[in-house]
């Protein structure tokens, strides 16, 4: 362990740190309640494949999903869950926060191993679960594409630099064949997204002068053959199945939402430097450019080596992104573990620095420094992240999971109503699913609708946080959805006695 670790004080402090990080992934995924919209959209394609046994093509109350065209491997995953766990919001976020997790776990696994250091590793893994652009909201905290999507994409990159460091080695046939199943498995994750860090890729590799000659051995381009292939025969296979498919696939996922603004969703060029630089997405960014320095003075060449292909990789994804129409925060998110690792590197290399130049007799100077960097920088962005994590009123969502099933079982006792509404721009698909869980929990079966199908003289069942949102009050208030001179009567379960 010594080696490693540098003695039982660097065996503690990693240990404690893993168990933080664990502990900031995996915990309270159930705080947050249901997130509209894709969440909410995954929620009902899990519902689908439970209730009518179809894993194959994907369906939205009843009718086959063109709005969601990812391929389904994430959604097989929550199916899976929910049938051993049972359904709800911990089936669904499971999947997402398992591969941030392992994401973390892997990454001083390979710095120890690649990178003669397994502490690069554990100082990207504390500012990974500290960066809310990847544990937070649509990434590692909720039940969508993407925390598995940067997990591939990362470990693909890893492999691909390792090919490239030694086209002609031992092992690289075993990293061409890594690069190929991690890209295969982003892409079933999350489609063509998968694809994104290609241009970084290419880039290094002509750039490169020993893996340049690489691309003559037919090796490489087999495997490339086998990765497109992937793509190729699953788009053609759906199409049979599911008609109209690569339209709607065209549309929501390749040029169509490249070239243009969907949903409005639009943003200028800088889009992605503000949402990293100008929030707490990456809070590291103060130390982020000044320590760039180190590199110029760092003596390790493998070190060296990685830092600048992961730099490459990620000023070609943030170009590619950028100057994309469509703008979406979490489109970032693969940008996240990237600069974890480049400042890592670049951290470790200044803390080699002092220690050979100022704490050269201090065995555990490394610990030393890491409790301190933890103690003034690291530990206030951790309490925020727990903070963040346990506040309802992040994202889209109403109210916590809990809660809403509480009310479910106060309407059960209910003789005066058999309705609810969730006043959420008229989505109320998060609370279809909220009832549908319920069910298989042995509630009753609720009709669940928007005020655009208020009825006058109905009796409507709404949660005293739903009543209070602006949403409603703006509906009230406009009479957008009532006829004039109707009233509806509001019964507030926070009000009322339970029965």
């Amino acid at each position: 362990m010594a080696p490693i670790f540098g003695g039982p004080l660097g065996l503690l402090v990693f240990v404690a740190g893993m168990l933080a990080v664990a502990f900031g992934f995996l915990t309270h995924l159930e705080s947050l309640p249901l997130q509209n919209w894709d969440e909410t959209r995954n929620a009902q394609n899990v519902q689908s494949i439970l209730t009518t046994g179809d894993w194959w093509v994907i369906r939205v109350n009843g009718d086959p999903d063109l709005w969601n065209t990812k391929p389904p491997l994430l959604l097989w995953l929550q199916a899976s869950f929910s049938k051993l766990l049972g359904p709800g919001l911990l089936a669904l976020r499971l999947p997402s926060a398992l591969f941030a997790f392992s994401l973390a776990l892997w990454m001083p696994w390979f710095t120890y191993r690649r990178l003669a250091s397994v502490w690069i590793g554990w100082l990207a893994a504390l500012m990974l679960v500290v960066s809310t652009g990847f544990n937070g909201f649509h990434v590692s905290r909720t039940g969508d594409f993407d925390a598995p999507l940067v997990a591939c994409m990362v470990w693909s990159s890893a492999q691909w630099w390792l090919w490239c460091q030694d086209p002609e080695g031992k092992g690289s046939n075993k990293h061409l064949f890594g690069f190929v199943m991690a890209s295969a498995f982003g892409f079933l994750f999350k489609g063509v997204a998968a694809f994104l860090f290609v241009p970084g890729w290419l880039i290094w590799a002509f750039w490169n002068k020993v893996s340049r000659g690489g691309f003559t051995k037919l090796r490489v381009w087999f495997a490339a053959l086998c990765l497109l292939a992937v793509p190729i025969l699953y788009y053609a296979w759906k199409e049979v199945v599911q008609p109209g498919y690569l339209e709607a696939v065209l549309q929501n996922e390749w040029l169509g939402r490249y070239n243009h603004v969907i949903e409005g969703h639009d943003g200028n060029f800088w889009f992605y430097w503000d949402w990293l630089f100008g929030s707490s997405a990456f809070p590291f960014y103060p130390v982020l450019f000044p320590v760039l320095l180190v590199l110029a003075f760092h003596k390790n060449r493998s070190q060296n080596a990685f830092a600048s292909f992961v730099w490459v990789v990620l000023i070609a994804y943030f170009l590619v992104i950028s100057m994309g129409a469509t703008k979406l925060f979490w489109y970032g998110a693969p940008l996240i573990p990237l600069l974890c690792l480049a400042t890592a590197i670049s951290l470790f290399g200044l803390c080699q620095e002092i220690q050979s130049r100022i704490l050269v007799s201090f065995p555990f100077a490394f610990p030393f420094l890491a409790i301190v960097l933890l103690w003034f920088f690291w530990w206030p962005l951790w309490q925020k992240t727990m903070v963040r994590a346990l506040d309802p009123s992040n994202g889209y969502g109403l109210q916590k999971h809990d809660q809403i099933l509480n009310n479910l079982r106060w309407y059960q006792g209910r003789t005066d109503c058999n309705t609810i509404y969730i006043p959420h721009y008229g989505y109320v698909e998060g609370a279809r699913w909220y009832n549908w869980v319920y069910e298989q929990r042995g509630g009753p079966k609720l009709r669940i609708k928007s005020f655009a199908d208020a009825n006058p003289g109905e009796v409507w069942a709404i949660p005293r946080a739903w009543v209070d949102s602006f949403a409603l009050q703006w509906h009230w208030k406009q009479n957008r959805y009532l006829p004039v001179g109707d009233e509806v009567t509001l019964i507030n379960p926070v009000d009322s006695t339970h029965p």
